[in-house]
């Protein structure tokens, strides 16, 4: 099967540069299939080819981590960057359709009065039976970037035709990767500080470090961003100084523009685009070596993680402990949260120094507060709420 995607006849050409009399919903060309493909960091987009021009959707975008989203009032189609990415939360690109031949229509194009961003930029755009197309070409253009150093366009692209595999290759900014490398900081008792250009990377003595070690699968408060926004322009790169006094690039700042569109209320519409939040994005693998070579704290001992519970910075309530030969069992409210709330939960130290959360027991309502604390053969029981719970501290299953 030979691989077809979209494209539209020579006769939709003035679509690029504008018709003269058309209407907003005239048909001024027709879809046709063409064994042109295009790719965006590596997957495949669908595309459409206008005139020798080669198209993408703005919808999707979304499949590739953007933000996008029609605003009515104005009549925009907007674009954005991802601002920030858990690994869990990137998405896998769609499959792009497939057609057995070349020239076969297979829609229209309509004259369209919505006006296109991306990542705050107007760019021209054209409509195929809905879906507002932006060119790969414009996406790319080089023209007034701020973003040059990363071979990027002022839209956060760049586009490259390979002849040999008729394929239009885009590019764009790199993932916002500042949660995964919160969470690894926090994996290794050190904390990432990163002042302008300059990251460094130093063991994490100071923070509460038992916190660490039980919800270091959810701390990103390992990373501390100093920047007074003094950066070049939109873009920045970042460097780690060694020992030796060597500077490492390991990774880049980069600052788009956003777009929005405000409706005041009585049908007059802005649509300004403004500073957005600055990105970061680290070289995981080199990051990660780094990391492990830095020199980090010594891991907590038994003795040390029951006196932190006890007296570590006022923290922790314990309102039972229950020891056995191989571990203990600690129920106690947490406070000093970066969302500012408390709440009771149940964990269990080993002898090895391990810890682990077994299980919320409530939130941090008064009324809420678990009671009557017990613990037998491996199960902790209490009251919450006037209803008595049973906990197996080791499954961390829950009965009633």
């Amino acid at each position: 099967m030979k691989k077809t995607l979209f494209v539209l006849s020579l006769a939709a050409a003035a679509v690029i540069g504008g018709t003269a009399h058309a209407e907003v919903g005239d048909i001024i060309g027709e879809v046709y299939t063409t064994d042109i493909a295009a790719t965006l960091d590596g997957s495949e987009i669908a595309s459409a080819n206008i005139g020798g021009e080669t198209m993408i959707a703005l919808r999707d975008l979304e499949d590739f981590n953007f933000s996008v989203w029609y605003e009515e009032s104005s009549r925009s189609a907007i674009a954005s960057s991802p601002e920030m990415l858990r690994a869990s939360e990137i998405k896998e690109p769609k499959s792009v359709e497939h057609y057995d031949t070349v020239g076969e229509v297979i829609g229209n194009v309509y004259e369209t009065d919505i006006t296109a961003y991306v990542n705050g930029f107007e760019i021209p755009s054209v409509n195929i039976g809905g879906t507002t197309m932006v060119s790969v070409r414009d996406l790319g253009d080089m023209t007034d970037s701020p973003f040059a150093q990363m071979g990027l366009s002022k839209y956060g692209f760049s586009c490259e035709w390979n002849e040999a595999d008729r394929r239009v290759e885009l590019q764009t900014f790199p993932i916002y990767n500042l949660y995964d490398m919160g969470v690894l900081a926090a994996q290794n008792d050190v904390r990432l500080v990163f002042d302008n250009t300059t990251l460094a990377i130093e063991p994490n003595y100071k923070e509460d470090r038992l916190s660490q070690l039980i919800y270091n699968d959810e701390n990103d408060n390992a990373f501390t961003n100093n920047s007074d926004g003094s950066v070049s322009e939109r873009y920045s790169e970042m460097y780690y100084t060694d020992e030796n006094g060597e500077k490492i690039k390991i990774g880049v700042q980069y600052r788009p523009y956003q777009i929005s569109a405000l409706d005041d209320g009585y049908g007059n519409v802005t649509v300004s685009g403004g500073d957005g939040v600055w990105h970061v994005s680290f070289d995981k693998d080199k990051l990660k070596q780094i990391i492990d070579e830095t020199e980090k704290p010594a891991p907590l001992t038994y003795d040390e993680i029951i006196e932190q519970f006890e007296n570590g910075w006022n923290m922790y309530r314990v309102r039972g402990k229950f020891e056995t030969d191989d571990y203990a069992v600690i129920a106690a409210a947490q406070t000093g949260l970066t969302h500012g709330d408390w709440y009771y939960a149940v964990f269990r130290i080993g002898r090895d120094g391990s810890a682990v959360r077994v299980q919320h027991i409530s939130n941090h309502e008064s009324d809420e507060i678990p009671t009557d604390l017990t613990f037998e053969d491996g199960v902790l029981t209490y009251n919450e709420n006037d209803m008595i719970k049973h906990l197996d501290v080791i499954t961390g299953e829950v009965t009633e």
